[in-house]
């Protein structure tokens, strides 16, 4: 599953099972827990009365875990006890977090395997994403009247596309320009 898939199955799950389970249930009641921690953490705003009910349910979470499962508590469990301080220093965690980021792994994961060389598996796969997105730019209706408002603190910057470029649109003698940061 991926993370969007998890977090979806993880907020609708009790409501496709919610009926068939006993109220009384404590793997139940500790599964709800959770639901309301991870609801809580995406929160945008917090303040200090929920930071307080934040850590009294984490602190529930985690003796609830040690009890039920009768097992020690795992280093992200543990890490989790820190997020109410990590809120009261830098804010809501939701506005610091890599969700967006970790959508663009599944890409390369799916690069990675279809690539046979395991001999510099960046570079190659850093190559493969440049393609696709010349690809991506080629293809639109305008290409050729595309501005980009390129921003002066950003540096120019080398690659080696400049003469597959040239040669695929049929032109040596266009100027092309290799930037950073496109904004």
């Amino acid at each position: 599953m991926s993370a969007r898939e998890m977090m979806t199955f993880t907020l609708y799950f009790p409501i496709m099972i919610g009926d068939l389970v006993p109220l009384d249930d404590p793997v139940w009641n500790f599964l709800l827990n959770f639901i309301e921690i991870v609801d809580m953490l995406l929160c945008f705003e917090f303040d200090i009365l929920n930071i307080s009910i934040l850590e009294k349910k984490i602190e529930k979470h985690n003796n609830d875990y040690i009890t039920l499962f009768n097992d020690t508590l795992k280093p992200k469990y543990h890490n989790i006890s820190h997020y109410p301080k990590l809120i009261r220093k830098s804010g809501p965690l939701r506005k610091s977090w890599c969700f967006k980021c970790e959508a663009k792994h599944r890409q390369f994961k799916i690069y990675s395997r279809i690539i046979t060389s395991r001999k510099n598996i960046c570079l190659t796969l850093a190559k493969k994403y440049e393609l696709k997105f010349a690809h991506q730019l080629m293809i639109g209706t305008n290409f050729l009247k595309l501005r980009f408002n390129l921003n002066i603190k950003h540096n120019k910057t080398l690659s080696n596309y400049k003469n597959f470029i040239s040669e695929i649109l049929h032109n040596n003698e266009i100027s092309i320009e290799f930037y950073s940061h496109v904004q």
